[in-house]
């Protein structure tokens, strides 16, 4: 794949995708990371349709996919504000999100009352420290209510620390 463009009603949507299994696979998860379409904020309606162009290598002119896209089943959303503490690291599970077909979970570094993240991160033990110092990324299964272990499909950070 050369390039891919996701569009609502012809406008351009910011997005970032994974591969399910690995970088050669398949199969690819897009999501759209910001709703605003030439600087105004969009209210997707429960239907609608999503444009998708895929340029491929060795081809002029793009493949362009129509998408019908409904809203059939409303997103389960918990949350919490309880904050976990090992070795001088504060994680906050900010919120989980379930679907049908996915399950997103947002994990929070947490600094403590006036700390800034410079002395949070210099009080973590470098075990847990990237070769640049930065922090090492977190590690972790999620499993469903009948003990089978969901597949990951993508990460990304919340901030750079």
């Amino acid at each position: 794949m050369d390039t891919l463009e996701v569009l609502y009603e012809g406008q351009p949507l910011s997005w970032n995708s994974d591969f399910m299994d690995g970088k050669d696979a398949s199969s690819l998860i897009v999501q759209v990371t910001n709703t605003t379409v030439t600087d105004q904020n969009v209210q997707f309606p429960d239907q609608f349709d999503l444009s998708v162009n895929v340029k491929l290598k060795g081809y002029d002119v793009p493949f362009q996919f129509v998408l019908p896209v409904t809203k059939t089943t409303p997103v389960t959303v918990l949350t919490s504000k309880e904050t976990k503490h090992h070795d001088n690291i504060n994680l906050q599970i900010s919120k989980l999100e379930i679907t049908p077909i996915t399950t997103q979970l947002f994990v929070e570094y947490k600094t403590n009352p006036g700390q800034s993240i410079e002395k949070m991160l210099a009080t973590i033990p470098s075990e847990y420290k990237g070769a640049n110092g930065g922090i090492i990324a977190l590690q972790y299964d999620i499993v469903d209510e009948h003990g089978v272990q969901l597949k990951p499909i993508g990460s990304r950070p919340l901030a750079n620390l």
